[in-house]
Order: C-alpha cells, then sequence, then structure tokens
C-alpha cells in the first residue's frame, strides 16, 4: 500500500465522521427549533401557568389526587 491510498482512506474516515456529526447535530437541532417555536406561538413558558409542566400534571395526576380525595 502506498502513501497516498494510505491519505485518501483517512480522507475520507475523517470526512464520514464530519458529516456523521453534522447529521447528528441536525437530527437535534431541528426537532428542538421546531418544539421551541410552537411553544412560543402556543404561549408555553417555563414558570407560567402554561408551562410543559403544569400540562403534564393536568394530563397525568389530576385524576389520581382527585380520586385519592375521594377515598380519605
Amino acid at each position: 500500500m502506498n502513501d497516498l491510498t494510505v491519505s485518501a482512506d483517512a480522507l475520507n474516515g475523517k470526512e464520514a465522521l464530519r458529516r456523521r456529526r453534522l447529521t447528528l447535530l441536525l437530527c437535534f437541532s431541528v426537532p428542538a427549533v421546531l418544539m421551541a417555536v410552537l411553544y412560543a406561538v402556543m404561549g408555553v413558558w417555563p414558570g407560567s401557568d402554561h408551562s410543559v409542566l403544569v400540562l403534564d400534571l393536568n394530563a397525568q395526576y389530576v385524576y389520581f389526587f382527585e380520586k385519592l380525595r375521594q377515598i380519605l
């Protein structure tokens, strides 16, 4: 094997790694940006009455606490 082939293989490996990192970055950032924009449009902000935690609490725990109150 000559030096030119080794250099080309190393370059292809670095290029593949760079493309994989870019793909993973896009896979994270595109949905994160879309969710941030949608939350901003819907008025969902951290610490407000319409935060994600309040919405989750309403969806999961309200019925549990209602049943617990009925039992007690």
